[in-house]
């Protein structure tokens, strides 16, 4: 999948309302794991069912143009209680600096493969700005 600008913005920014939720994820990701959620300026926890107002869940949104094992149209972050009118929520990705795949210099080639990591690079790069 082609990366444009508008997914490639690695921090989304809200300000809360009273007893929020739900808040979107407006760029590409990879994994839960490249994901990083803070409150007022602290880390809360992933947590797959989130029950305090430390704790979030991932839902992803995968791209249908794409096979990679991505999730190139973003998604939503809930949080396990609702947000206190104001607080500040910030979504980042956060990705480990690592190539992931070796391709092969001969046989069958996976262009699968070669377009996540493609991507990846290019978020990494995007991340520095």
């Amino acid at each position: 999948m082609a990366i444009t600008n508008t997914l490639n913005t690695p921090r989304n920014q809200y300000t809360a309302s009273a007893n929020q939720t739900a808040f979107v994820i407006g760029f590409e990701f990879y994994q839960i794991a490249d994901v990083k959620v803070y409150k007022n300026g602290t880390l809360l926890t992933y947590d797959a069912t989130p029950t305090t107002s430390s704790t979030y869940s991932i839902t992803g949104i995968t791209n249908t143009s794409d096979e990679a094992y991505e999730f190139g149209a973003g998604g939503t972050v809930t949080l396990g209680a609702g947000a206190t009118a104001n607080d500040s929520i910030v979504i980042i990705r956060d990705l480990v600096i690592q190539r992931t795949q070796d391709f092969v210099s001969s046989g069958a080639f996976d262009i699968t493969s070669l377009n996540t990591q493609l991507d990846t690079m290019t978020s990494m790069i995007a991340e520095r700005e």
